[in-house]
């Protein structure tokens, strides 16, 4: 990997490194809490993350700086705009559907977006393989395991109507 590539990589890793420690610093803390408290192991990690990105820009700086502080390349920025950027509202948008309609609608949705945007075609890809995963990843992990699912604000459902049986079933 280019020095180039690095120090933007190094970048772009404190920045988000930055903010969840920002967000882990919010964590309610106990001092009469005995052992390691809640928000240890996400602070822990961010502050890892914040010197490993450090210790890339410091790797970088001088062979970037030779090079006239030359950080924009055509085809990596064309890259990023059809690959990345697409990937980045699939992943906000998918955010923003289940906070609106739960988790098995924007599942098979984005799923099939997300197969799209990589080539896939066809009736099989597009709508029987979506669905298929979200209705297995749905049963095992909201069914089997008992995953609370957060309400949605348009679509509002209590699994336990549908997974009730089941959960009898398998005496959990």
């Amino acid at each position: 990997m280019s020095a180039r590539a690095d120090f933007i990589s190094a970048i772009l890793m404190a920045a988000v490194a930055v903010v969840f420690l920002l967000t882990a610093n919010t964590i309610d803390y106990d001092p009469n809490e005995p052992g390691i408290g809640p928000r240890a192991f996400p602070v822990t990690i961010s502050i890892m993350i914040c010197l490993l990105s450090l210790s890339m820009m410091i790797r970088a700086f001088k062979p970037v700086r030779d090079s006239g502080w030359d950080l924009v390349n055509r085809e990596e920025l064309r890259l990023f705009v059809v690959w990345v950027l697409p990937m980045v509202a699939i992943s906000f948008a998918y955010i923003l559907l289940i906070d609106l309609f739960q988790y098995l609608l924007p599942t098979i949705v984005i799923s099939a977006a997300t197969l799209a945007l990589f080539g896939n075609r066809g009736k099989m890809w597009l709508v029987v393989t979506p669905v298929l995963v979200g209705l297995f990843y749905y049963i095992v992990f909201f069914g089997v395991f008992r995953l609370l699912e957060s309400p949605g604000r348009v679509i509002d459902f209590d699994n336990n109507i549908i997974f009730g049986p089941l959960r009898s079933f398998l005496g959990t």
